[in-house]
C-alpha cells in the first residue's frame, strides 16, 4: 500500500513540477518575443504558439480575478503560488496518509 501512495506522490510532486518548468519557459519565451523580434519560420515561435494555444485559457480565468493593472499580468505569479500551494498540500496530505 505504502508503495503505490509513494508512486502516487511522486507523480503528483513530478508533475506539478514539470508544468511550473514549462510555464516558466512559456513566460520566458513571451519576454524574448517582446524584446527580439523572432521570425514566424522560428522553432521558438512554433513552440510558443504550441503553449500559448494550451496555456493562455490558464492565464485567462485567472485575469477574470485579478485583472492587468498598470499593464502588468499578475496571472501567472498567482499561478505559480497556486501551484505551490498545491504542492504542500499533497505533501502534507501524504505525509499523513504514509504515517510520517
Amino acid at each position: 500500500m505504502n508503495v503505490i501512495l509513494l508512486f502516487i506522490y511522486y507523480a503528483l510532486i513530478g508533475s506539478i513540477y514539470c508544468f511550473e518548468s514549462i510555464l516558466s519557459f512559456y513566460i520566458l519565451l513571451q519576454w524574448a518575443f517582446i524584446l527580439f523580434s523572432v521570425s514566424e519560420d522560428s522553432i521558438f515561435y512554433k513552440i510558443y504558439v504550441f503553449l500559448n494555444v494550451r496555456i493562455e485559457p490558464i492565464f485567462g480565468y485567472f485575469r477574470k480575478f485579478v485583472p492587468p493593472i498598470g499593464g502588468f499580468d499578475f496571472s501567472a505569479l498567482i499561478l505559480f503560488f497556486g501551484l505551490d500551494a498545491i504542492r504542500r498540500l499533497v505533501s502534507i496530505l501524504f505525509t499523513y496518509l504514509l504515517g510520517g
